[in-house]
Formats: C-alpha cells, structure tokens, sequence
C-alpha cells in the first residue's frame, strides 16, 4: 500500500458512477475524477458513468455502462441519494452477471456494514479510496474473492462481516495524479452548476486540501478525516492553468472544508493565481471560517478573482453554537462583514434552522443575524446526517429509520429541537420572503438569476415554494 501509483491493472475496465440524486445543480464529480486517475496511473481502463447528469438520458448511460462490459463497477452516492441505488445495483447484476461491486463515499465511510447490507454490493471501502481501490480491483477482478490484506475494506465472507485495518489517510497530497478531466468535462456540468448562477461560462470545483481539525457536531465530513493536508500552491496553480487552457474554465469553486485555516496557505495560492496573470474568478460555495478573515488575506483573495466568500455561521444563538461545537464568538460577525464589504467580495451566509435546543426565541435571534450584512442565504433544516455526532445522538434516542430520502437538508427533522414541523417551514418560507424583499438584495438575485436557465429557475422557485409548506418534501 506504500507505492503509488500501482502498476498491476493492464487491461482491466472500471466503470466509476455516481449514483441517481434529485439534485437541481450538478458538479463534476471530482472524487471519481481522482479515483479515475489513480486507477489509470496503474495501467486500468477508465470510464465515468455520473447519473446525476441532468442534460443525460439516464436509461441510455445505463445501455452505455453495460455495453462496454467492465470488469468491475464502483460506486458511490450521498445519504439521500442511497434509497435509489438497490434498484442500480439489481440492474448491474441483471445485466452483467459476476462482475464485482464496490461502494464508496462518505455514507459508506460513516455506515460500511449497514451500507453493504442495504445496497447488496460485494465491498464497501472506508475513507480515501485513491490508494485502495487499485490494490483492490487488482484482487478483486482475479481472484473474485475481497482480499483481507488491503485495508479500508468491509466485506461478507462465510456469513460473517469482515472489516480490514482502517487505510491511512494520504498524508502527501501532491503525490495524486490530476483528477481525468477528460472524464467529466467541465462543460459538461457548466449550464446547472453549483449554486446555479455563475460569471463565466465555463466552472469547474477544486480542491487545495482534505481534511478539517474542527469538531462541530453537525458535520458528516468522513471521508478525509480531521486532519489537515495541504497540497502544494505550485500544484494547485498547475491544475487551475491546465483548466483554463485546456478545458476553458473560467470560473473556479474552491470546496475545502477550510480553505483559510493555514492562513500563509490560502495567501500562497492566491500569489500563485496573480503570478500565472490567469483570467479567472472564484468563490467558495462550501464556506470558510469568518473568525480567519483580516484586512490582507480579503485583499489578497480580491486581487486574485475571488468575488464571492460563504460563511457557515449556522445559529443567531451563541449557546446554541457552543452546544453544537461551533467554534464561532458571533460578537465578531458584523465587523467582519464590513471587512469583507469593503473590499466589494459578495457574502453568502448558510444558516440551520430545528437545531437541538431551538425556540422561538433562538429562530429569531437567527434570522436577525441573516440581516448583518449577507447578500445572499442559505437556509436548510437541521440533518443529523451519517457521520456526524448529532447522528449518532439521533440514533441513539431514535433510531435512524429505514429510508435514506429523508436525510436532506429540505427534510425537516422535528425529533431534534422539539419544535412542529409547521412552526419550522413557516419560519423558513417567512424568513426566506423578508430577506428577499429588500431593494438591494432582491436585484442582487434577479442579477445572478440570469445565468440560470429559465425551466431551472421555475423549479427553483416551485422547490423553495413548496418547502415552506407544512409537510412539503
């Protein structure tokens, strides 16, 4: 498991597919394009099957997957997503009998066995998958039987459960091949990016880092782990170029989990970017600690094409922050909004409402913080996701339930603050309304909208509308 990249996979075809979801906006799946590398570093023949393409006929990729007769099959997909993917699953098997199944991701990471047992694939692999997955296709595809030696795996033989060693996390990022762009083009996925409304034609996601040293309860973030790595300024620069000449991409979404913790880090790429004289823009859709802003770092972000930073700020409610583990004095939120404002960066505020402990009183003090300065909102209903500590506190009292589809952020959670289903999407829909009837910010979207297609904007708007009322889903 030390030496990267292998060297055993001539001649074996992986299909990688991200699972059906019923999401509005759609991103290339950037960890199948890491996987597809990593798999094609070791001799393997690679393809993307991504079911949550919106412009592609679903029934036609699955003719195209089993066309083209792989070897084996990988898959993954989020919490929500895992009611659909049995029936793909049955369909696989149906249609390519004796090829071997493997399922990753973070909802197999945080729930292996249970995963196994729900879906009825051969192996589930635990965490980063890079270093993995080709030592276990390699196996798996010749000896058709999990190997016990790779570590990461969980797998059923004889009746019983085996789980292997935890695989260690990748402590040098640089190392990984490029994500195979080639796979999943970023115009492919440009007309219903991420957050919908975009600059450029052409976006593309990236990663600078893996991992997060915070503990906040709510968060699910399995896969990479709590520590941090870093890759180099020089290889992510490197990645931005070869998106931008190769591909056209001229807008970028960086998705760390924190991309301002290492502060000299954050200030190194964006040197990086001005010294390459790229035209480009970025935000960060995924968010980044407010506590981490000052005068330089904005400035250094502007002066390299950030035009918008996200904000999880979460809760109004400071007590309710500290039971959640949120690291965050909301005394500083104001001052620097205006930090942020005065360098003319966009701010993009993600808040949670039927959080443990919520009142009526904390709702308001929430939505009189989505008033601070923010242009723009996102507010989504507590979701004690696989993963995260609040699930396993979920759990504990309540029991997970049988249906995946819950388990998203439109879906309301009543069990963890006490509050009505009806008293939380009242909320929601009202607050929602307000925030938007300002002059100001209600230009601000129409402006933004523009970029989306109309039949996708009437579904956002149906979408939004029905989620304000009692029992939506």
């Amino acid at each position: 498991m030390n030496q990267f990249p292998p060297s055993h996979l001539n001649g074996i075809k992986i299909a990688l597919i991200s699972g059906p979801g019923r999401a509005l906006s759609q991103s290339p799946p950037v960890g199948l394009g890491y996987l597809a590398a990593s798999l094609r570093a070791g001799g393997g023949a690679v393809r993307i099957f991504d079911f949550k393409r919106l412009d592609l006929d679903h029934q036609a990729l699955f003719r195209a997957l089993i066309a083209w007769k792989p070897d084996l099959v990988g898959l993954t997909a989020v919490t929500c997503d895992m009611a659909a993917l049995p029936a793909l699953v049955r369909e696989i098997r149906r249609a390519s009998r004796g090829v071997p199944i493997v399922l990753g991701g973070a909802h197999a990471t945080a729930l292996p066995e249970r995963s196994l047992d729900d879906t009825g694939v051969d192996v589930v692999v635990r965490g980063e998958g890079e270093l993995v997955l080709p030592a276990l296709v390699a196996r798996l595809v010749s000896e058709r039987e999990p190997p016990d030696d790779v570590p990461g795996l969980v797998f059923r033989r004889g009746g019983r459960i085996i789980c292997t060693p935890p695989a260690p996390v990748i402590k040098e990022l640089d190392r990984l091949p490029t994500p195979a762009w080639d796979l999943i083009p970023p115009s492919a996925y440009s007309r219903f990016t991420m957050q919908l409304y975009k600059r450029r034609d052409i976006v593309a996601p990236i990663l600078t880092s893996r991992g997060c040293p915070f503990t906040c309860s709510f968060c699910a973030s399995t896969v990479h782990g709590k520590r941090l790595r870093l890759r180099s300024p020089e290889a992510v620069g490197d990645e931005i170029e070869l998106l931008h000449r190769e591909h056209g991409v001229g807008e970028f979404l960086i998705l760390d989990d924190n991309f301002t913790f290492r502060r000299r880090h954050a200030l190194a790429i964006c040197d990086e970017i001005i010294g390459r004289d790229l035209d480009i823009i970025w935000k960060m859709p995924q968010g980044m600690r407010i506590d981490n802003v000052d005068d330089e770092l904005i400035a250094r972000m502007k002066r390299a094409g950030c035009y918008e930073v996200g904000f999880g700020i979460e809760s109004g409610n400071q007590a309710l922050l500290t039971s959640l583990k949120k690291d965050l004095d909301l005394a500083i939120v104001r001052e620097k909004l205006r930090l942020v404002k005065s360098h003319g960066i966009g701010i993009y505020g993600f808040f949670m409402i039927g959080l443990p402990g919520e009142t009526p009183e904390t709702l308001d003090d929430t939505f009189q913080m989505m008033l601070a300065g923010f242009d723009h909102i996102s507010l989504a209903f507590c979701v004690p996701y696989p993963g995260s500590q609040l699930f396993a506190d979920f759990v504990a009292q309540h029991g997970a339930g049988r249906d995946w589809r819950r388990y998203a952020h439109h879906n309301v959670f009543p069990e963890l603050s006490g509050l009505s289903e009806r008293e939380l999407r009242r909320f929601w829909q009202r607050s929602i309304i307000k925030f938007y009837l300002h002059p100001r910010r209600m230009l601000s979207l129409l402006a933004k909208l523009r970029s989306v297609p109309l039949g996708t904007t009437m579904r956002l708007v149906t979408t939004y509308l029905g989620l304000g009322r009692a029992g939506g889903r």
